[in-house]
């Protein structure tokens, strides 16, 4: 199977974000990101094989501190906090949808980067928005072979 953003990743999606933030997730009616990306904390998975493709997950700063605090459990998370949760959430996303996409012949995730402001990338990417609890969440998945996912 090639990776998509569709039912099996959003099974996977919703499941970590409730298990480990206990926020509800669903896609957005508005699929037009406008929250300011200057302030955005990202992370971001490469998915090495089957692949290669990369997910990259964004949230404003104050939905990434409201999420960082719901899976810490500390009220006023550093940024680093923020950062290092962002990072645990890309990784189980991404090695749980790994293993669903698994048709036998083996599965390799990367390690998680994470960052602030707005994440490099290199072009043609699907994305897709989801609202949160407390805020919104863009996905943009890059396939390394230069097609759109």
């Amino acid at each position: 199977m090639s990776p998509a953003i569709d039912d099996v990743f959003e099974e996977v999606l919703v499941e970590t974000f409730e298990g480990m933030a206990f926020a509800s997730v669903c896609e957005s009616e508005d699929q037009d990101w406008d929250d300011a990306l200057q302030d955005a904390f990202w992370s971001t998975i490469e998915l090495v094989k089957p692949g290669p493709a990369r997910v990259t997950f964004v949230v404003s700063s104050d939905t990434a501190i409201s999420v960082a605090e719901a899976v810490g459990g500390d009220d006023d998370p550093t940024p680093m906090e923020v950062s290092e949760i962002f990072g645990e959430i890309a990784n189980t996303i991404g090695g749980r949808w790994l293993t669903l996409l698994d048709d036998g012949s083996g599965t390799e995730l990367g390690l998680p980067k994470v960052g602030r402001g707005t994440p490099s990338l290199s072009g043609g990417a699907e994305s897709r928005t989801y609202d949160l609890d407390d805020g919104r969440l863009l996905v943009l998945l890059e396939r390394g072979d230069g097609r759109e996912a």
